[in-house]
């Protein structure tokens, strides 16, 4: 089956442990994700982050609009022995009519940059919408584009950025560091 997810570069990586998704989680809990909260994670893809945020988290649910990244997730989830209540839907307004309430935090790693401006919007709206009033959207990277221009209209203040490195990375083709925002529904 895996080799299904095999045309992009990054599908090569399924069915391996993935440092940037264990750092990247490492950061969340140290800044903003804790034990009772309830995470929303926009763009999950194979679940590279959410193998690090599930078991931290009282509940967990994935936006992934690609239904083979959907079944890489299970995939991946299934490698890490997690077979607890993670559910994976393709769109944010599906996820939040299964749900009986709203999320505390917003996750979108590495999401927005891929988006064009009707979809990176409709992702911002999508957003807000799902999140309870004072949650938080996590985004990396940033900075965004447009955000501060219509962060009015769309009900968000912007919190905290803050630049996590990866000295892992230096030297390798790769970013060593990730600049987190984090924003809160008003």
């Amino acid at each position: 089956m895996i080799e299904r997810w095999l045309n992009e570069e990054h599908h090569g990586w399924y069915g391996r442990p993935w440092a940037l998704g264990y750092h990247a989680a490492d950061f969340l809990r140290k800044h903003c994700i804790n034990s009772q909260d309830s995470v929303i994670d926009i763009g999950c893809g194979a679940g590279r982050i959410a193998q690090w945020v599930v078991p931290k988290v009282a509940r967990y649910v994935g936006v992934e609009p690609h239904d083979l990244s959907r079944e890489a997730f299970e995939y991946e989830m299934g490698l890490i022995g997690y077979d607890g209540d993670v559910a994976v839907y393709p769109s944010i307004p599906e996820a939040v009519t299964h749900q009986d309430e709203l999320f505390d935090v917003a996750l979108l790693f590495s999401v927005l940059q891929h988006l064009d401006n009707t979809k990176w919007v409709e992702a911002i709206r999508g957003t807000h919408s799902a999140l309870k009033t004072g949650g938080f959207a996590i985004i990396a990277p940033g900075p965004l584009r447009g955000l501060h221009d219509t962060e009015l209209l769309l009900g968000f203040e912007h919190i905290h950025t803050e630049t996590q490195q990866h000295p892992f990375l230096t030297g390798t083709r790769w970013q060593d560091w990730t600049e987190w925002t984090m924003w809160r529904k008003r």
